[in-house]
């Protein structure tokens, strides 16, 4: 399954995971965080951070029961999806230019959230039951957490923390779905 995933989205959030954790892990200031995002190679920050998503993603996913695994995972997607909308709804671009992060920031409109939270919460809400308010309340935390510290440290948003918030919403959805 995660296979599926990662093939289908043409790990584009795995980069952004990648390059997110390099570029916090490794940078001290706003611009030198931004330049190892940019850099196209993986340094060990990425690479860590790419083998604890997968390996925690694979024992939540396994750890599940039979029963109800497909409903955590269908939130899973659609709440990983979802908490990019408030971070760019929110959050200013860190840099401005032809950046997916650029691209999304300040630009998605109250109308798209809304409508997109009100799909997330029913799609989440029929798949899930009752533990769908745990996920959903997980997945706003990592959106604000998350969001809180790409302000701090650079500023704002961009495509590569977006695909680490997603990352993130769907270990925190999974491990929900575990212990719920």
């Amino acid at each position: 399954m995660l296979i599926y995933f990662v093939l289908v989205t043409g790990g584009l959030h795995e980069d952004g995971l990648a390059d997110a954790a390099d570029g916090f892990g490794g940078g001290w200031t706003k611009e030198r965080v931004l330049a190892i995002m940019r850099d196209s190679n993986i340094g060990s920050f990425g690479a860590l951070a790419l083998g604890f998503s997968l390996l925690a993603r694979f024992v939540f996913l396994t750890s599940l029961p039979a029963m109800g695994c497909h409903g955590v995972v269908l939130a899973g997607q659609v709440l990983n999806r979802w908490a990019m909308l408030p971070l760019a709804y929110w959050l200013p671009p860190a840099r401005y230019g032809d950046g997916q992060g650029a691209r999304m920031a300040r630009k998605t409109s109250t109308t798209s959230l809304a409508a997109g939270t009100v799909f997330m919460l029913i799609i989440v809400s029929i798949a899930c039951g009752l533990a769908s308010v745990l996920m959903v309340i997980g997945a706003c935390g990592v959106a604000a957490l998350s969001g809180a510290y790409y302000r701090r440290r650079i500023g704002g948003v961009t495509g590569d923390c977006l695909g680490a918030t997603c990352q993130v919403t769907e270990c925190a959805v999974y491990l929900t779905g575990v212990i719920s």
